[in-house]
């Protein structure tokens, strides 16, 4: 048994010295690609190719397995060319040529002439970044598109990331802000006959809200959250209010919160610990200040299902007294996302000095990306899950993506 387990731990140390070779090697690429490449388009092109070029390598090294050990370097390119995106709407968007070069690469990323199904989807959030007239009214009219959409549609979520961007251009931001404002009545109004309202493109609204965070907004969402709450609505468009009051969190609301009481005495009963129940729990700790709540939720025995919210909120409130319960039962954690929550909560609560700004609260590190975004296949940026994934070869994205009968492990 000791020299399989050594055998193992060799095996390990070999294969991280492997990806971080690999990993160098690719970032070593990437520098020399950026600096001798003028024409943004074809980096573009270039870093596309590495995806694919390391991947191969990876696989050469590491057979099958090969994607875990793939994924940071993966990361590492995509993060890059993002940033290469960005950097050269900034530099080309004032020379009308080039911005039509990029807004043609925009609208359909890596489109091969020859074939009209390749290419992939718009990003309108970059389009955004193009500034110019026709960039910016294209972005308009997609948001409001989306506000007509039935709920088995596909949503573009950089749309509305785009109108944020747009939001920071004071000739835009009264625009955006009242697109965004009046989104709600108008996704209400433009229900179709099946008489189900979108609750994706609500949960867009409260979002890009939060993002721009402008606090007068707030009463919308609470508007919204009072609408999407009702029992009567769609299951789904219950598990979109529980993304509104963190939005709600976000904008450091001070308005009345009845709803959000409403809301956990209906829902918890039947749905006891689900986690679109516990981010209205989260929200009602936060925005009550009440520590002690989170706390007594915690140490009753009977509660073991997304306790991550209830480690945040501890976190997020400063409250110290629950550090002591936190560090008792993190060796009893078996869901290895929590278990990545239980030990930044554990960490913060020791070195906090008071409460975090609203934009540094751990609850910021669970991402922006719902469920129903993730299970449509947009890429999860919930930290904890990627901690986890890095640890355990166990953990996949089924743990952000099941929302009805919330299929995740317990946390104890």
């Amino acid at each position: 048994m000791q020299d399989k387990n050594k055998e193992d731990k060799e095996n390990h140390i070999h294969d991280a010295n492997q990806v971080k070779k690999l990993y160098k090697e690719a970032l070593e690429q990437i520098n020399k690609l950026v600096k001798s490449t003028s024409n943004y388009i074809d980096l573009f092109h270039d870093l596309d190719d590495m995806l694919d070029s390391t991947k191969e390598k990876a696989k050469q090294v590491f057979g099958d397995g090969f994607w875990k050990y793939q994924e940071p370097i993966h990361d590492l390119i995509e993060a890059h060319t993002e940033q290469a995106y960005i950097t050269a709407a900034g530099k080309w968007r004032n020379d009308s040529q080039l911005r039509k070069k990029l807004f043609n690469f925009f609208i359909s990323p890596y489109k091969n002439l020859d074939n009209p199904y390749s290419g992939l989807r718009a990003r309108y959030d970059l389009i955004a970044r193009l500034e110019d007239e026709e960039s910016t009214e294209m972005v308009f009219n997609q948001v409001l598109e989306t506000y007509n959409m039935g709920v088995d549609e596909d949503i573009d979520l950089s749309a509305f990331y785009g109108v944020v961007y747009l939001s920071n251009i004071p000739k835009h931001r009264s625009r955006v802000l009242e697109l965004l404002r009046t989104g709600f009545f108008k996704v209400i109004s433009n229900t179709k006959d099946d008489g189900l309202v979108n609750d994706r493109v609500f949960i867009c609204i409260g979002r890009s809200l939060a993002m721009i965070g402008e606090k007068a907004t707030a009463s919308k969402i609470y508007d919204a959250l009072i609408f999407a709450s009702d029992k009567k609505q769609h299951y789904e468009m219950n598990v979109a209010a529980s993304y509104l009051t963190l939005n709600l969190v976000a904008l450091d609301y001070t308005g009345p919160i009845d709803a959000l009481h409403i809301f956990v005495k209906e829902f918890e009963e039947t749905y006891r610990g689900d986690s679109f129940v516990m981010r209205v729990q989260f929200a009602l700790w936060i925005l009550t200040n009440k520590g002690e709540k989170a706390l007594e939720y915690l140490q009753d025995k009977s509660h073991t299902k997304n306790l991550e919210l209830v480690a945040t909120a501890l976190a997020d409130l400063d409250y110290k007294n629950g550090l002591k319960t936190l560090q008792e039962y993190l060796p009893e954690i078996k869901n290895e996302v929590t278990y990545e929550v239980f030990k930044e909560a554990i960490t913060r609560l020791q070195n906090q000095d008071s409460k975090p700004s609203n934009k540094n609260r751990m609850i910021w590190l669970f991402g922006y990306v719902s469920r129903a975004e993730i299970a449509l296949g947009n890429k999860s940026d919930n930290v904890f899950l990627h901690r986890a994934k890095l640890r355990s070869e166990e953990v996949m994205n089924y743990y952000e993506v099941f929302e009805i009968d919330d299929s995740i492990p317990e946390d104890l």
